[in-house]
């Protein structure tokens, strides 16, 4: 029951931290998975404080207790992991709303604040020989990669975050959820991605080649977030 905040304040085993509340939800139903998450937010939070806790809830929530309901529903991966992900961004998203007009402040310019300082605070601390190997790279530039890197950042760990509690989770098949929802474990061995995927891979390619200032900047961070996706397709093909 406490087990989802053990993982997550391990940090080595954050990447599994829905997976309790997961194969809760479907062996004692979503009543006991919203009190698991609930309780669970509470010891983060009095852990670790109110920003970890947020990101606790926008990142570990969705997939806790919105995936069991999104598997059952469409009896799929992919559009499971598309309607977690799209809450993921959602919940984030409402978070930083809300501490904005809680705080009356701009959420965004508060967001480049503390990448500022976080960033100046790495650039101090980094060795000279470090700083000689970004070359022309200074920490205004760094700041800048850093915030249009953020959302497919994001996006990416999201992603890993999905796979990684969905293939387990049918693996350990609580209350027959192979049979309830279609999916077996065959299909890590066998998906590959949507070949529609391939038009918008290639279109960020040519845009970051192209070089076009801040539009090759995004170009780079969709083309991540893809590279991501394909390369749980290479899993399949080595599996």
């Amino acid at each position: 029951f406490f087990l989802s905040g053990f993982f997550y304040l391990s940090a080595v085993f954050m990447v599994f931290s829905p997976l309790p509340v997961l194969s809760l939800s479907f062996r004692s139903g979503r009543v006991w998975a919203w009190a698991a998450l609930l309780t669970n937010s509470v010891c983060v939070g009095l852990f670790s404080g109110w920003f970890s806790l947020a990101l606790y809830l926008g990142l570990v929530g969705p997939i806790a207790v919105g995936l069991p309901e999104f598997l059952v529903r469409t009896r799929s991966i992919e559009r499971a992991a598309v309607l977690t992900m799209a809450t993921i961004f959602l919940s984030i998203g409402g978070f930083f709303a809300s501490y904005g007009w809680v705080k009356q402040v701009n959420p965004i310019q508060e967001i480049r604040q503390e990448i500022s300082v976080a960033v100046d605070k790495i650039w101090e601390s980094a060795a000279l020989e470090s700083k000689e190997n970004l070359g022309a790279l200074d920490p205004d530039e760094l700041k800048s990669n850093v915030l249009v890197e953020l959302p497919p950042a994001i996006g990416i760990f999201s992603l890993l975050l999905i796979w990684a509690n969905v293939t387990l989770l049918i693996r350990m098949n609580p209350l027959r959820i192979r049979q309830l929802t279609g999916i077996e474990p065959s299909i890590f061995r066998e998906w590959k991605a949507p070949a529609l995927l391939v038009w918008p891979t290639i279109i960020a390619l040519a845009v970051m080649l192209l070089d076009l200032g801040p539009a090759s900047k995004v170009a780079i961070g969709i083309l991540k977030f893809f590279m991501a996706i394909y390369a749980i397709q290479g899993l399949s093909v080595m599996s």
